[in-house]
């Protein structure tokens, strides 16, 4: 079985290490990288332009060591296996390493097979996990279409029930029905969001990119919202003015996250509030955000915002599937931007994304 080529970060001080490192794993195929210390590590592992599969980690670094990239790379969950390099032998230390999520620890010298064996281990192991993940996937996804067909029936059924077309219905069935028919299409948004987080976890949703006028989506999507804000007593605020350069997006996906957000500002706002889209033009992108002066968000469940089913705030006008956000941070980084949020409990909540240009 063939190993793909494992893309790799070597962080070291010491420069005649990191050369002998480099050439090494050039010999062999791999693509390597190279940072000097632990805060150029953390800038890489971050930047949407770089994505490595291994990274060969010295623990005594001037400024940010070891540890804390270590320590960083657990809490921001990045997908990076880690091989620590290190002259000092200690198991306490090893330990502690394999306890921040390290996958090997190895002390200097390295003999240059022992490190590449562990290379390909770890390659062979992302491979399968990256098989058995497709495979899920596969299975995911059938099962939820699955599950959409007899649902589709219901909602159609219990319509015509409605309708009466299925003989007289009573007040008191009626109102069942009601109550069925919204739960029914609740549970249908809820299938379509998994469906939506599944295929875009694993890649298989194509991007249709074209030309997009921003400014005119957002004339579109606010002239909308205008209304259903206006309905519950909520001010939606957008200045359309400022021109946008074109953006190469799927208006499609982005149309979903204009209207994530904007259903997720609506939920949290109460009524007498108000709602401001706004944009910025930088550089290489532009930004969009969408403010509300709503409960706000506590420091505690911000790192868990763009989490799978993950309902930060408890309290929401409507039901909502926990999949919003999730969904948002997909798409958006699926066309290489970011998004992010701000927010102080009872000062609402800003909610930005950026797209290049």
């Amino acid at each position: 079985m063939d190993i793909p080529k494992a893309r790799i970060l070597i962080v070291d001080d010491e420069e005649s290490f990191r050369l002998l490192l480099k050439n090494l794993l050039s010999e062999e195929g791999f693509p390597a990288d190279v940072a000097v210390d632990g805060e150029a590590a953390i800038s890489k592992v971050t930047s949407p332009a770089d994505g490595f599969d291994i990274m060969l980690l010295d623990l005594r670094m001037p400024g940010k060591d070891g540890i804390e990239v270590l320590k960083f790379c657990q809490e921001h969950s990045i997908g990076t296996d880690i091989i620590v390099l290190t002259g000092v032998d200690d198991v306490r230390i090893a330990v502690d390493c394999m306890k921040l999520g390290a996958s090997e620890f190895m002390v200097k010298p390295v003999e240059a097979e022992s490190l590449l064996f562990k290379i390909h281990s770890i390659m062979r192991a992302r491979e399968a996990e990256e098989r058995l993940r497709n495979l899920e996937t596969q299975y995911t996804t059938t099962l939820l279409l699955d599950l959409r067909t007899p649902l589709s029936g219901m909602l159609t059924s219990i319509g015509y029930f409605m309708k009466g077309w299925a003989g007289p219905v009573t007040p008191e069935q009626e109102q069942l029905l009601h109550y069925l028919h919204d739960s029914s299409e609740h549970m249908q948004t809820i299938l379509d969001d998994m469906i939506d987080v599944t295929k875009l976890e694993a890649g298989t949703i194509s991007l249709a990119k074209s030309p997009l006028n921003m400014r005119d989506l957002l004339d579109s999507v606010c002239r909308r919202f205008e209304v259903q804000a206006r309905n519950v007593g909520v001010a939606l605020k957008y200045n359309g003015a400022a021109p946008l350069p074109p953006v190469d997006a799927d208006v499609e996906r982005i149309e979903q996250v204009l209207e994530n957000l904007l259903n997720n500002a609506l939920r949290f706002t109460p009524k007498g509030g108000t709602i401001s889209v706004s944009t910025d033009t930088m550089p290489s992108a532009i930004e969009i955000s969408v403010a509300d002066t709503g409960c706000g968000i506590s420091e505690a469940d911000m790192p868990h915002l763009f989490d799978k089913y993950k309902h930060v705030i408890k309290k929401s006008k409507e039901k909502a599937t926990g999949l919003g956000l999730a969904i948002c941070k997909k798409i958006v980084e699926a066309h290489n931007g970011k998004i992010w949020a701000e927010s102080k409990p009872g000062s609402g909540a800003q909610f930005h994304f950026t797209l290049p240009v």
